[in-house]
């Protein structure tokens, strides 16, 4: 398998599972955080076929992933952002004539 689908296939099937349910990870405990932490540098290690002892920082930085910590920030911050956005493009549209924005 060429070095570049396995990479897909890693972050696909990791990134997946940890993006799932994000707002139920808000608020848990450092020692489940650095749990999931562990999967996504071993997943990081499998791609770059890293030792144990290898240094996980640069790996990271090269796949551009976040820390779970931060991920899991970023991921709510971007979903209220959108939530935001949503409800001030429904307040924008509410004020223009109804010919500007249909589609009909």
């Amino acid at each position: 398998m060429p070095t570049s689908t396995f990479r897909i296939l890693v972050a696909a099937l990791v990134h997946a599972r940890l993006d799932y349910g994000n707002g139920t990870l808000v608020g848990i405990p450092v020692y489940l955080i650095n749990r999931l932490q562990s999967v996504l540098n071993a997943a990081a290690r499998l791609i770059f076929k890293l030792k144990r002892s290898d240094r996980i920082s640069d790996a990271l930085i090269g796949l551009h992933w976040l820390r779970v910590q931060e991920r899991i920030q970023y991921k709510i911050a971007a979903k209220i952002a959108a939530r935001n956005d949503v409800q001030s493009s429904t307040r924008y549209c509410a004020t223009l004539p109804r010919a500007a924005y249909s589609c009909c």
